[in-house]
């Protein structure tokens, strides 16, 4: 089954719900990024999926009066990152 997931983007604070994700490989983790109506993916933090695939983050640390046009999530170093490095793994319209 392919993974899907949801943003919440109207909601306060923002939720992103995602199901059937891949394992990982090891030292790495999914990130979630919002991307805005203008401007850069905005990080929106690593988050690695529950034995089973699901994944929730809950209010991400976002800068003040960020309005996500869509969500993408990407396979990064356990650290994370500053800016995409790899190939988008999955991307949506925010709700």
């Amino acid at each position: 089954m392919a993974a899907n997931g949801y943003l919440c983007a109207e909601a306060r604070p923002l939720i992103f719900i995602a199901n059937n994700l891949p394992p990982l490989p090891l030292q790495k983790t999914y990130e979630l990024w919002l991307i805005p109506e203008q401007g850069a993916p905005i990080p929106a933090g690593p988050f690695k999926p529950k034995a089973h695939g699901s994944a929730t983050v809950i209010n991400p640390p976002l800068p003040p009066d960020t309005i996500a046009k869509t969500f993408a999530m990407t396979v990064e170093d356990d650290a994370g990152a500053t800016s995409p490095t790899t190939p988008i793994a999955m991307r949506s319209a925010g709700e």
